[in-house]
């Protein structure tokens, strides 16, 4: 037999503490005295007897934890899985669940937890993937190009890759941009304010230099603004000196890998902070 504890238990609200575990113990065929027998018991080993008769839609979130460990408990199972047993539990809630546990291990009960992940690891754990997953993807595409010139023009235009690369960095930058929107609103919305900072990040040069032609003090104001916070795409759009073979200069990529790799440091680090203190219901 398997218990199993998910990490947010669900029960039906108007049911009492006795009558949920009354009904998950009907599951097994306990006879009537069997189930009010272990109903009384498990109630009694998780502090609860107290509250057998109050309805669940009455019960704090540790209270709900302790009802959905007493449920893992009702059929005596061998193997016991704990997702996040001693989430919203006190630290008295707490205690008494790690004497339940170790009193099933001592019962000779083999228990499985599940290993939380941490809100930052899962952020950055999807940065880096989408990351990866479309650098293969411009590997890909920039192989077929380099194909495709060197069998119909006999060349491997070895300089294309000095506006490839900061593509690619570029993409980085709007993909963390996509992360940090994530952190709050839905996909939808981030995908949406994702697509206003790519197309604001290519005009915010332009922006600044018809703020600086306007007399209007809160425009230019907004537009400087606009200038040093948002992003500034175009230090990253070489294509046009790449395809008129002008001279680049290695300061220049440096300056502008430096600009962007802060930049996504920093909007990973905000994304990571909101993130954490999101209240998750």
């Amino acid at each position: 037999m398997i218990g199993y504890l998910p990490e947010q238990p669900y029960f039906y609200a108007y049911l009492t503490g006795a009558e949920a575990l009354a009904f998950y113990a009907s599951l097994f065929d306990m006879t009537g005295t069997e189930r009010k027998k272990k109903v009384g018991y498990l109630l009694d080993l998780v502090g609860l007897t107290h509250a057998g008769d109050t309805q669940l839609r009455k019960f704090s979130r540790g209270m709900l934890q302790r009802i959905g460990i007493a449920q893992a408990l009702v059929n005596d199972p061998k193997l016991l899985i704990l997702d996040e047993p001693m989430s919203g539990l006190d630290p008295m809630g707490r205690k008494a669940v790690r004497d339940i546990i170790l009193s099933c291990r001592d019962q000779g009960k083999t228990i499985i937890f599940s290993k939380p992940l941490a809100r930052w690891q899962f952020l950055m754990g999807k940065y880096l993937g989408l990351s990866l997953t479309i650098l293969v993807e411009v590997a890909v595409m920039t192989i077929l190009l380099f194909a495709l010139c060197f069998v119909y023009e006999k060349i491997m235009p070895w300089s294309l890759l000095t506006a490839i690369v900061p593509i690619y960095i570029e993409i980085l930058v709007i993909l963390a941009f996509a992360v940090f929107f994530s952190a709050f609103s839905s996909p939808f919305l981030s995908g949406m304010f994702t697509l206003a900072i790519f197309i604001i990040g290519h005009f915010t040069q332009d922006l600044r230099l018809l703020a600086k032609a306007s007399e209007d003090t809160v425009f230019k104001a907004l537009a400087d603004g606009a200038y040093y916070i948002l992003p500034n795409l175009e230090r990253l759009n070489y294509k046009t000196r790449v395809v008129h073979d002008l001279v680049i200069p290695g300061q220049e990529l440096g300056l502008s890998f430096v600009y962007a790799v802060s930049y996504i440091a920093v909007v990973l680090i905000t994304a990571v902070f909101i993130f954490e203190n999101k209240d998750i219901s």
